[in-house]
């Protein structure tokens, strides 16, 4: 079920109950309690087709390779007209220019991390290049920082460093990072199942891509040459600091729900 929908049947049974409890009072107060009934019911609708407008433009942005940021403001990924195609190319363009304009503080977030912190040089360097829009030399960085990171979160910095950039990468395996700890974290639950896909969809086969796509394989072992470029850096960015702010959020929420 769409998270957004199970919102809406959440907000639609709050509502109903609370309806239902208004049923034996009697005269003008009741009416007024209708009212407003139908006034909250209204705000409601409103709030639940914004989420799902919300949740589409999400999904069309992931489709062209982007992760919505957990901490970002969320009208950075919102448009109300997500099947106009000018519509969203320009929410596209103002994303993208949003990421290159603090590459470098996602960056030095990153660097924060404790499984990246003897790679936080190379996070700066990687950043140093694509400034100077040498993107060759940026993108395996982010390639290799975003395995890095998947691979030890899971495994842990002894284990054997797992295969994360697979197209059977198991979802249950993305969930244990980032997935939200509170089920009601329906943003959270949104942006963790784009990130898995992206995720996902940088180990794909050779044989899966379209023409100018590629992967982690293809970019590392010399198969795909033309990944010296600023939309292919940026996008590698975006879902390196999504994952680690989804991993970071997942480790408040379980500290958080401990102490209760």
């Amino acid at each position: 079920m769409n998270l957004n929908d199970l919102f809406s049947q959440q907000v639609e049974a709050f509502f109903e109950n609370l309806y239902a409890s208004y049923q034996s009072v009697a005269g003008d107060f009741q009416e007024y309690v209708t009212v407003q009934l139908q006034k909250a019911r209204d705000i409601a609708e409103s709030i639940t087709e914004v989420a799902r407008t919300w949740d589409k433009c999400n999904q069309e942005l992931a489709r062209r390779g982007w992760c919505p940021l957990l901490f970002a403001d969320w009208d950075l990924t919102y448009t109300d007209k997500p099947d106009d195609p000018a519509s969203m190319n320009a929410l596209e363009t103002s994303f993208e220019n949003f990421i290159e304009e603090n590459l470098n503080i996602f960056v030095d977030y990153c660097a924060t991390m404790t499984t990246l912190e003897d790679w936080a040089e190379h996070l700066h360097q990687a950043a140093a290049a694509h400034a100077r829009r040498e993107y060759l030399l940026a993108v395996p960085i982010w390639l290799i920082a975003m395995e890095r990171f998947v691979s030890q979160s899971i495994s842990g910095a002894s284990a054997k460093p797992l295969r994360v950039f697979t197209s059977k990468f198991p979802f249950k395996q993305s969930q244990a990072i980032f997935g939200a700890a509170f089920s009601h974290k329906i943003e959270q639950d949104v942006i963790a199942e784009i990130a898995h896909e992206l995720l996902r969809r940088l180990g794909r086969q050779s044989s899966e891509l379209e023409p100018g796509e590629y992967t982690r394989h293809t970019i590392l072992h010399g198969a795909f040459a033309g990944f010296g470029k600023r939309r292919i850096s940026l996008q590698l960015v975006n879902l390196l600091v999504a994952i680690v702010a989804l991993a970071v959020a997942r480790l408040d929420s379980q500290i958080a729900e401990a102490g209760t």
